[in-house]
């Protein structure tokens, strides 16, 4: 492995060895693969499957959820890709986007583990069957998407708005929060030279317009359900 002094700032590396590692915040519960279906989807994403989140219930909600956990080994391009978005992720706080969360590797530096919350995802053209789904939430969730998209471009990582991957979860306050999943399809450019290319623009735009489309869609089916 190369040394510390050798590495690019700009490059996806093996994390620091050298730095203090803070304990884990996951309990052993939370570091068993729950179920045999379970560590099936796991196997699944880490082969470049769909996202492991991908359904909800009509009562479940992110805080009285618990959480479910898929463990990723350091060893190839997607894994180090996936393990350093999901940390540029939380430079993008939102109130009304939420994703995967990442841990820091464990005391070897080759395992690290995704927790999302353990629900049943429904996709957000499914959801919108939900009476509770109304215009002004469908348009409070599209100007937040928008944003973040954005704000995901300019922090280097290109990422692919598919319905599919967009999963509501309805909040204690009434709210609803758009839960984003297919995180192992994004790109990313860790040193930004891309950014403010032609090319970027033009992928960014084109993810502009895909959510203007989904959200159509979605506020259709909203007033179909009058009719």
């Amino acid at each position: 492995m190369e040394s510390a002094q050798d590495r690019s700032p700009h490059r996806l590396t093996w994390p620091d060895q050298s730095l203090p590692r803070k304990p884990s915040p996951m309990g052993p519960k939370e570091q068993r693969v729950l179920s045999r279906g379970h560590r099936n989807t796991a196997k699944r994403a880490h082969h470049g499957g769909i996202s492991d989140v991908l359904t909800i219930s009509n009562t479940a909600n992110l805080a009285k959820s618990y959480w479910k956990v898929v463990h990723r080994r350091f060893g190839d391009d997607d894994s180090f890709r996936e393990y350093h978005i999901l940390r540029t992720l939380r430079q993008i706080p939102s109130r009304l986007i939420d994703h995967p969360r990442v841990s820091e590797p464990n005391s070897s530096g080759k395992v690290f583990w995704i927790k999302s919350p353990r629900l049943r995802w429904v996709p957000l053209l499914l959801r919108v069957k939900d009476r509770a789904f109304d215009h002004d939430s469908l348009l409070e969730m599209q100007w937040a998407l928008q944003n973040y998209i954005g704000l995901l471009y300019s922090k280097g990582v290109a990422y692919q708005v598919k319905a599919e991957y967009m999963c509501p979860v309805r909040m204690d306050s009434g709210r609803w929060k758009l839960y984003l999943g297919g995180w192992m399809e994004a790109e990313f450019d860790p040193s930004k030279t891309r950014v403010q290319s032609a090319e970027w623009k033009t992928r960014e735009g084109t993810q502009d317009e895909e959510i203007k489309r989904i959200f159509a869609e979605a506020r259709a089916a909203v007033t179909g359900r009058y009719h």
